[in-house]
């Protein structure tokens, strides 16, 4: 049913807002970069000034608290 797709689908969109609002300003903004605007680490290393190890660091950081946020409340389980 479309109509169920769509409602729940808006319902997994807020959910992953709530997880980006609990996350630093710092990791929200490379996880941002990294997965919506589809930048690469060199890019947002330039982009932010910061070391590469920063980025890659924050990033997994940032997408493991994310995928553990939707596993607990979305019922959503990641591959792998």
């Amino acid at each position: 049913n479309n109509t169920e797709e769509v409602i729940l689908y808006s319902e997994y969109q807020k959910i992953l807002a709530s997880a980006l609002d609990e996350l630093s300003e710092g990791k929200r903004e490379i996880f941002e970069l990294k997965t919506v605007h589809g930048l690469s680490n060199d890019e947002i290393v330039k982009k932010l000034g910061i070391t590469i190890h920063t980025v890659k660091s924050q990033y997994y950081q940032a997408s493991k608290f994310v995928k553990e946020y939707l596993e607990e409340h979305a019922d959503i389980r990641a591959k792998g």
